[in-house]
């Protein structure tokens, strides 16, 4: 019985060290999205956590849904999409700034989340924005 009511005392503190390490993760998953083009060292992170690499991840793919390095690839392609739709930079400079420096990789993983590649996505926007000719 004793044994019992000290796993039940404790229990709290281990509820409250996991959202504590919940809470964590969703601040870096803020500061990626803030800063996605930032060379992300997952591992170093871990250690900063306090957690075993293979913990970390776990409980990153817990909070976001996706693992770290997907994370950040989904982030620097909204900042990407936000650049192709508010600026008319070179599809290369849109890369560049979104933190994927490889054009060809960048095209490849643009296409494969929105349906087509950059330069289309560009034009498809422009076009939706501007108002269609009246016809008479």
């Amino acid at each position: 019985l004793e044994g019992l009511l000290l796993h039940l005392v404790e229990q709290p503190t281990a509820v409250r060290h996991e959202d504590l390490k919940d809470q964590q993760i969703r601040l870096l998953a803020h500061e990626i999205r803030q800063y996605p083009q930032k060379n992300w060292d997952f591992a170093a992170e871990a250690k900063n956590s306090g957690l075993s690499c293979t913990h970390f991840y776990r409980l990153f793919k817990k909070v976001t849904r996706l693992a770290p390095h997907q994370f950040t690839i989904q982030a620097r392609l909204e900042i990407a999409a936000k650049l192709l739709r508010e600026d008319t930079a070179p599809i290369k400079v849109v890369a560049e700034a979104a933190g994927v420096p490889d054009i060809y990789y960048f095209t490849r993983i643009f296409k494969r989340h929105f349906g087509s590649p950059p330069s289309q996505y560009r034009k498809e926007q422009a076009w939706g924005e501007e108002e269609t000719p009246s016809r008479l």
